[in-house]
């Protein structure tokens, strides 16, 4: 079982702060950085940030996405598009 002692949490702005208190409700600390993960710009400018806050990064779980819906013959290729570039620019491969 790995122990960690701070949970830096990425998100697209501070107004959701559920899992940040039940973090905390643990004992733990937690920290909330936010990007738009659809701008390269403010992805590449989060490793700086938490490293220069004194942090250090061992373990990464990137479970970043956006949702669009449609049927699956009527899926926009615009909507299909967005969805696999934030993906992949965020870090989850293709």
């Amino acid at each position: 079982m790995i122990e960690y002692r701070l949970m830096l949490e990425l998100q697209r702005d501070r107004t959701n702060t559920a899992t940040l208190k039940a973090i905390e409700a643990l004992g733990k600390k937690s920290t909330i950085y936010t990007a738009d993960l659809s701008s390269q710009a403010e992805v590449a400018a989060l490793t700086p940030a938490i490293l220069k806050d004194g942090h250090k990064i061992h373990i990464l779980v990137n479970c970043a996405g956006i949702q669009r819906r449609h049927p699956s013959a009527e899926f926009p290729d615009n909507d299909w598009n967005e969805v696999r570039s934030l993906f992949r620019e965020s870090g989850g491969g293709d």
